[in-house]
């Protein structure tokens, strides 16, 4: 570890608890901002499209939902191991 990051570890570890987990938390989400390619951005973008076009059928009253205990006995009989 470089002299830098020593230093920002121990201003770190001197911290209440809930500000170490919030800078922690911050620093992690960063991580994933640096990570995320284009790939990931068009996936993202198909499921807020598709989130999007579900939203509307069920607002244009198109689909009939169930209930939750429907739902969950059809998910069960589906995946047995769940």
């Amino acid at each position: 570890m470089t002299a830098r990051a020593v230093r920002v570890e121990q201003a770190l570890l001197a911290l209440e608890p809930r500000e170490r987990a919030a800078v922690i938390h911050r620093g992690l989400l960063s991580l994933d901002d640096e990570d995320e390619g284009a790939e990931t951005k068009d996936h993202d973008a198909a499921w807020r499209e598709e989130i999007t076009r579900r939203t509307d059928e069920i607002l244009q009253d198109r689909i009939e939902l169930g209930s939750f205990e429907q739902t969950h006995a059809r998910f069960c009989a589906r995946h047995p191991q769940a």
